[in-house]
């Protein structure tokens, strides 16, 4: 209930809003008393971040410096032309076979936006079994079978048993394409606060399957590898499993605390009216895709 109290406040914060600084709104007096609150709790206790507030601070700073600032797509600068309908089908035919073909207009859509929307965060809500992981596995093939430059998709689950499940399912639908892709796996006991389980800045695989421990540990203590990946237009972005879990496993695995490190050097989920952590997960410049 109190998360649905926290989601309204921050629809009516955005919609009715009185008060706008810089890293914040808060709503108006009639929306403040239809939740019930005095204006001025309401102001204190119930006001909404910004996201991205502290990036676009950070901007203004270095403008002002003299630097030159990227917008936030500019580290997908190497997708030169877009992956057509005819191409998706193709890749998911390769998968499944030749009359294989979309479940649902909302699962061709996920691909598309996948495959090609790379300048905003992504949230797809399909049922299970819906073939989720199609919005990793479709835009690989493509750009293995067409010769494109392949960068790396880090995929983050929240529990062990789903990496090995993930993992073996993308080895076995790309077991065509064995020889030219490189898919790894690694949970936290891999990944240190001294190892980095091999990866390196000048060659990371093409899927990086970790649980949330392990892409908290990453971000914690080898920010300078995932920093050197984007620099270099070799990282794609972040998909995330389950992602509901960041909101409702939050307050108890503060692992789910530390992954806001890919929010502030990097990006992460954006989520509109969330009062609480995915917006302090926003301001930096990779994308992500959500799923559940």
């Amino acid at each position: 209930m109190l998360d649905i109290r926290k989601l309204y406040t921050s629809a009516t914060n955005s919609i009715q809003k009185e008060m706008e600084e810089e890293e914040k709104l808060s709503a108006d007096g009639r929306a403040a008393r239809m939740s019930n609150h005095t204006p001025g709790v309401h102001k204190r206790h119930y006001e909404t971040a910004k996201i991205g507030w502290e990036a676009r601070w950070f901007d203004r700073y270095h403008r002002f410096l003299g630097e030159t600032v990227h917008n936030c797509g500019a580290g997908f600068s190497f997708r030169q032309e877009p992956i057509s309908k005819d191409q998706q089908t193709e890749a998911l035919q390769f998968l499944f076979g030749e009359l294989a073909k979309f479940n649902s207009t909302d699962q061709e859509r996920m691909v598309n936006l996948s495959c090609n929307s790379h300048n905003m965060h992504k949230f797809f809500g399909l049922p299970c079994g819906f073939g989720k992981t199609l919005s990793v596995l479709i835009p690989v093939v493509v750009e293995k079978l067409t010769n494109r430059f392949s960068g790396c998709r880090v995929f983050i689950v929240p529990y062990s048993f789903l990496k090995d499940s993930l993992f073996a399912a993308f080895e076995s639908k790309l077991k065509a394409l064995a020889g030219s892709i490189d898919i790894q796996c690694y949970s936290a006991g891999s990944i240190t606060e001294y190892e980095s389980a091999g990866l390196t800045q000048n060659n990371p695989p093409d899927i990086l399957i970790l649980t949330m421990d392990a892409a908290a540990t990453l971000a914690q203590y080898h920010p300078a590898l995932l920093r050197s990946w984007k620099d270099a237009d070799q990282l794609i972005g972040f998909f995330i499993d389950e992602i509901q879990t960041l909101i409702s496993e939050y307050h108890f695995r503060p692992v789910i605390q530390h992954l806001r490190r890919l929010g502030h050097r990097h990006q992460s989920k954006k989520a509109m009216g969330q009062n609480i952590c995915l917006k302090k997960m926003a301001s930096g410049r990779w994308k992500v895709q959500g799923v559940t």
